[in-house]
């Protein structure tokens, strides 16, 4: 499962994917924090370069603290990776910082008044290659998106069409019903005072 999504950051717009792996459900337990498995794919694009990370239970354990408990901790983790503006009712904030040759993705949020640091993530530059690799991998997956949107809105717009020509043809026949109704109401009540009248 891909994510696409972008964040606004104090150092202006980047634009994300997050490929997770795995049962990483939200209702689930945190990961083990001894495996080397990957949890998800993190690839970020900060202006015209591609930062990259594959995220795993090792990286979860050093992010958990002692403010929360681990379970909450990690449903703001995964919420924070996939992009989720909020958890829990507790919005999350954002923040890129350049530490040496790596670029720093940073969570934050506010728990009861009290500020907390979700986590961190730190993610390599991807070289020349494989930025141009991963740009073209991200405009063929990104086409297909559309066109699966452009898709399931063509089935919508047929079962509207649909249900509203059904609509029609229902209101159609109920128009003729009350027609025939008052129809039958105008005859009988015509027999009826050629009934009164005298012979």
């Amino acid at each position: 499962m891909e994510r696409f999504y972008s964040l606004h950051t104090k150092q202006g717009p980047v634009h994300c994917s997050c490929s997770w792996r795995g049962a990483c459900q939200l209702d689930n337990p945190p990961p083990p924090p001894d495996t080397n498995e990957p949890i998800c794919f993190l690839t970020l694009l900060q202006r015209t370069t591609f930062w990259s990370l594959t995220v795993t239970g090792k990286h979860v354990a050093s992010m958990l603290s002692s403010q929360i408990d681990p379970e909450t901790h990690w449903k703001f983790i995964r919420s924070a990776l996939d992009g989720q503006r909020e958890c829990a009712d507790c919005m999350i904030d954002y923040d890129l910082s350049e530490h040496g040759s790596q670029l720093r993705l940073t969570w934050r949020t506010t728990i009861q008044g009290l500020k907390i640091k979700v986590g961190s993530v730190d993610l390599s530059q991807i070289s020349q290659n494989e930025q141009e690799h991963t740009l073209s991998d991200w405009i063929e997956t990104l086409i297909k998106d559309r066109n699966t949107l452009e898709g399931n809105f063509a089935v919508i717009k047929d079962r509207l069409i649909e249900t509203m020509s059904s609509r029609e043809a229902l209101e159609q026949q109920m128009t003729e019903m009350i027609n025939e109704k008052q129809d039958a109401e105008r005859e009988m009540m015509i027999k009826a005072s050629r009934a009164r009248l005298p012979g």
